[in-house]
């Protein structure tokens, strides 16, 4: 047990997880003095301060442990999936986006676009395809959530493999070093992600110390925990489109290791080849056997 508690806090645990917890309980310790709660009296000897400080260490180690168990079901909250219908602010952006790349597209064809015109659509059309999925019954409630799903249709998309059936597989043959480059990439985002929860998390925490303690009513802590959630919401997102970029590298570098360690015939023809990742998916999901491409005849003899 405790080399399994050596391993997990590593350097992508202490940053995504134990930093923002600590932050979080330095923030409640701080308002209960002010409500009038002082755990070690008028004054703490070293031993106490060492004992408080471990004491502090664990409890956000722990509290660390939480998040990384709840790290999907909290990611999942911030993508919007609880209140998925709310979308209608994020579904506009994306029919605004999607308009005007067609438009200049439609401009391009009549005439040759300025310079100024064509740097406007590869920003535009960057956007859409890095903040938003390819189709619009994919748009998710808020931005986080539609970055995530930009790069998770990103296989579908380019070679037919849907994302879920094919990244558990991929990282069989990801090597160790990317596939760190790949989790530190994560990391970034799960602190800000972290950081988002626990700030909103502080607001009905001040409401009780307010309501039922002595904390005088100083309305710029619940405002700077409202920056504070906003500003981590932001950087989240810009977080996530660098972990999109590794993933999506991810599928580029490795998809035809991926194809060779399954076993699959050769083909030359990208067309086919498409089809039959389409095809590998839908066995995968519906635990279909008949829809496998075929193998290669020597991959079973091996």
């Amino acid at each position: 047990m405790i080399g399994s508690l050596t391993g997990l806090i590593g350097r992508d645990f202490v940053i995504g997880y134990f930093l923002p917890v600590a932050a979080f309980i330095a923030a409640s310790v701080g308002l209960a003095v002010a409500s009038g709660f002082d755990p070690g009296g008028k004054s703490l000897d070293e031993t106490e301060i060492l004992v408080g400080s471990t004491l502090l260490a664990l409890i956000s180690a722990l509290g660390g442990v939480v998040l990384l168990a709840l790290n999907r079901e909290i990611i999942r909250l911030m993508e919007g999936y609880p209140y998925r219908f709310l979308n209608q602010w994020q579904l506009l952006r994306y029919w605004w986006l999607s308009r005007r790349v067609a438009n200049i597209r439609e401009e391009r064809k009549r005439c040759t676009l300025s310079p100024k015109r064509e740097a406007k659509l590869q920003k535009t059309a960057t956007k859409l395809a890095t903040h938003f999925p390819d189709d619009r019954d994919w748009v998710l409630p808020t931005g986080l959530g539609n970055t995530i799903r930009a790069f998770e249709v990103y296989p579908r998309v380019m070679y037919g493999l849907e994302s879920i059936e094919g990244w558990d597989r991929l990282l069989g043959v990801i090597p160790t070093d990317y596939r760190e480059q790949i989790n530190s990439a994560k990391t970034q985002m799960d602190f800000w992600v972290n950081l988002w929860l626990l700030a909103l998390l502080f607001l009905p925490e001040y409401a009780a110390f307010t309501i039922y303690g002595d904390v005088p009513r100083n309305l710029w802590l619940p405002v700077v925990a409202v920056l504070l959630a906003l500003f981590a919401a932001s950087r989240a997102n810009s977080a996530a489109v660098q972990w999109g970029n590794v993933v999506k590298a991810s599928f580029d570098l490795f998809i035809p290791e991926l194809w060779t360690k399954l076993g699959f015939a050769p083909v030359e023809d990208t067309d086919k080849e498409r089809k039959a990742w389409e095809r590998f998916s839908w066995a995968v999901r519906y635990r279909a056997p008949r829809y496998l491409p075929k193998r290669h005849p020597s991959s079973s003899d091996e």
